[in-house]
């Protein structure tokens, strides 16, 4: 079965792989008194961080590395060059949290939501969910989780990890994305400015 799962992997090569450095990583994720600039109530610091952390969601790749990697071309979004609009699983996964955030926080984001909008919502977060279902089956981190009993005590422990984890250089995967990103008003075959870029940029 290992044999086989090297076998295929070597088969098919993403474009970005040659992005993907892997490193040691020991950091407690789980440290409810740490807040990241992702986190926490909406601010305008919180917003611009998110507006620069999927800035390079979109890419241009040509047939042969997707083909390469195992994508299909067929009716593809194309730029006017010819080349394919793409992007890498970790920008979608990405995209999916940036969807689930508004509406955590709908009385900020969408204070005169309505009930179609909520509809169309719910259908997109619930796709969401799912992406980030099988995303986190697929991977699998095997990093160990603990729990610890705070002070004063509580009704139940929190949970603690410091175990490490073998995570992706982001800075050089993010480097490698914002090397192939495309403009937000970019032209494609078939029309200008499409649906996918407006609501890159709304939300």
């Amino acid at each position: 079965m290992i044999h086989f799962v090297r076998e295929y992997s070597n088969k098919f090569i993403a474009p970005a792989s040659e992005a993907i450095r892997l490193e040691v990583c020991g950091n407690d994720v789980f440290d409810h008194l740490h807040k990241s600039a992702y986190a926490g109530e909406p601010t305008e610091e919180s917003d611009k961080a998110w507006d620069a952390l999927i800035l390079p969601t979109y890419l241009t790749i040509p047939d042969s590395d997707l083909l390469a990697a195992g994508e299909t071309v067929k009716n593809s979004v194309r730029l006017k060059t010819g080349d394919v609009v793409a992007a890498t699983g970790a920008y979608h996964e990405l995209h999916c949290i940036r969807q689930v955030r508004p509406y955590v926080y709908k009385d900020t984001y969408y204070p005169n939501l309505t009930t179609t909008e909520e509809n169309y919502l719910r259908g997109h977060l619930d796709h969401c969910l799912e992406v980030l279902r099988e995303q986190i089956m697929c991977l699998v981190d095997i990093s160990i989780v603990t729990f610890s009993w705070q002070s004063p005590p509580q009704r139940k422990p929190v949970s603690k990890s410091n175990s490490k984890r073998v995570c992706a250089d982001w800075k050089k995967f993010e480097q490698w994305s914002l090397d192939h990103t495309i403009p937000l008003d970019v032209d494609v075959k078939g029309g200008t400015n499409p649906l996918w870029v407006k609501e890159r940029v709304e939300h």
